[in-house]
């Protein structure tokens, strides 16, 4: 009996400490994007940057290359490229990030509108009206196509 009870007790320390780690490594993934948030927002941007890509490296080996925190990594570091001009970076992270979207949610889920619409809008910036295009016409065949045209519109003004 008493061993069948030391067992119980080192089942219920290990996830315990497993949920603490756990816990843990979310509140400093978080805090990781808060700063870049605050340091984009400041224009500091190769510091946002450098903090992205740590973030990044963090959600990748806490919560896994397809994990939902990993898709937002790949998305804020990909809104700073956009932002720096280095469109072939962005594009490649934002694509990485729908792909694990996709992944997660399903490709029709409205979850997807925040990435769907930034890459249409770096499909932009890069003059790859075809690509955004057919990213718009994806938005609308969600149902979503007043929300397309404005994503749309807008990008076209700003380009």
């Amino acid at each position: 009996m008493t061993i069948k009870l030391f067992f119980s007790w080192m089942l219920a320390l290990s996830l315990v400490t497993t949920l603490v780690s756990q816990a843990m490594a979310a509140e400093a993934w978080k805090d990781l994007n808060t700063q870049v948030l605050q340091q984009y927002q400041n224009g500091n941007h190769q510091q946002a940057r450098h903090t992205a890509e740590k973030a990044l490296k963090r959600a990748e080996s806490e919560f896994g290359k397809s994990a939902a925190e990993t898709a937002l990594s790949l998305n804020n570091l990909a809104l700073i490229y956009k932002t720096e001009g280095k469109y072939d970076e962005a594009t490649r992270f934002y694509e990485r990030s729908l792909e694990i979207a996709e992944a997660i949610a399903g490709p029709r889920s409205e979850d997807l509108l925040v990435t769907l619409n930034n890459l249409a809008t770096l499909y932009e910036a890069r003059g790859d009206t075809h690509k955004a295009d057919k990213i718009y016409e994806r938005i609308r065949s969600m149902g979503h196509g007043a929300t397309a045209e404005k994503i749309k519109k807008r990008a076209r003004e700003n380009a």
